[in-house]
């Protein structure tokens, strides 16, 4: 049955896809197409490229003193993209360029091999030209944008893994209705941050001596739509900067919009640790999202990768058997701290020189 209803949304989901591009190019949508290219990240051999090509929704810009009215109507907007299919996109990085079609919902996910290696020595990032030449929309043509690919430096000595939701920003995950409420009614501008997060992140980036140059990554569940909502809250409350790996929630055959969660967060971070061999991570998540198991099977398929695995407690209620089992059993490999706040994490990573020492060690 779920299968049966799964391929019948998926063909609903297509039916109208396609009605709605006929009638935009019949009527020349007023509407401008916008390339999205998400913060990627890559080493000097491959870069990973991904972005999206969307109608201009006309979302505007948040501000603290936003009705909930618009705040709903912004996320509205986020969430009903209008996608532009089979768009030819064209990558340039120096002299090289290639090229590449979206998929169905506007998506694009390509691996860019880099054609001079020694460019990218010591560089924090480089930025790559994509072209929009789309066909049926010629009217538009020649629209620009760049993709902005961050790597490694020899000030990097270690990376972070981590969610958003409930582990950096307060989300009430764990309780449908607060969820809803700070999703719908809520922006970047009021949104509020785990205390002490940001301030920790950058000690983490900072490393030993505050000098070091170390990588972060954002890997959620929540959908690709909020990426610019995600993107400004990380920039108003000076979170590292460092891409952000979301997910699709459109339907597909293999999937509904509202499954794999597990599998999501491993393949990306996977991906992440297999760009970078020769590179340790800590991962940082909260418990009322499946974080411990999929952490669990991370420290188990990587071994010697994970420094340290940390969990914030997203639940006031004891946790359940299976949870506490995870965090045992990732325990007995590395170090692991299920957290209410972010104070011995702090210490935890003072202690094993990943950030300076406090004042209260200095004088001591």
């Amino acid at each position: 049955m779920a299968r049966f209803l799964n391929k019948t949304l998926l063909q609903l989901e297509k039916g109208l896809e396609h009605v709605t591009r006929r009638v935009e190019q019949r009527l020349f949508a007023h509407d401008h197409l916008t390339i999205h290219p998400y913060r990627s990240y890559g080493n000097d051999k491959i870069m990973h490229l991904r972005g999206r090509v969307l109608e201009d929704e006309g979302i505007l810009e948040a501000r603290a003193t936003d009705s909930i009215y618009t705040n709903l109507r912004n996320m509205i907007r986020r969430i009903e993209s209008d996608e532009i299919a089979n768009v030819g996109l064209r990558f340039t990085y120096g002299d090289y360029s290639t090229q590449t079609l979206t998929d169905e919902e506007g998506y694009y996910d390509m691996m860019f091999e880099v054609p001079t290696p020694e460019l990218n020595t010591n560089a924090a990032g480089v930025k790559i030209e994509v072209t929009a030449v789309p066909e049926g929309y010629e009217h538009r043509l020649g629209h620009v944008a760049n993709q902005e690919v961050v790597l490694p430096t020899d000030k990097t000595d270690f990376g972070v893994i981590s969610d958003i939701d409930d582990t950096i920003m307060r989300t009430g995950a764990t309780r449908i209705y607060r969820m809803a409420y700070n999703t719908f009614l809520k922006n970047d501008q009021t949104r509020s941050p785990l205390e002490g997060a940001a301030e920790f992140y950058q000690q983490l980036k900072g490393g030993q001596d505050g000098t070091r140059d170390n990588m972060f990554f954002y890997v959620s569940s929540s959908p690709w739509n909020i990426y610019d909502f995600l993107v400004q809250f990380m920039r108003n409350h000076d979170f590292p900067v460092g891409p952000l790996l979301l997910k699709d929630y459109g339907f597909s055959e293999t999937q509904t919009g509202f499954t794999d969660h597990l599998g999501h967060k491993y393949r990306e971070i996977s991906r992440i640790l297999q760009t970078y061999p020769d590179m340790e991570f800590i991962l940082v998540g909260d418990s009322g999202q499946k974080d411990p198991f999929i952490y669990q099977k991370i420290v188990e398929d990587f071994p010697g990768r994970i420094m340290a695995v940390l969990i914030h407690s997203a639940h006031r209620k004891r946790h359940s058997n299976k949870v506490k089992a995870a965090i045992e059993a990732i325990h007995e490999r590395v170090p692991t701290l299920l957290l209410d706040d972010v104070a011995p994490a702090r210490d935890l990573a003072e202690g094993l020189g990943w950030v300076p020492p406090s004042v209260e060690a200095l004088v001591a």
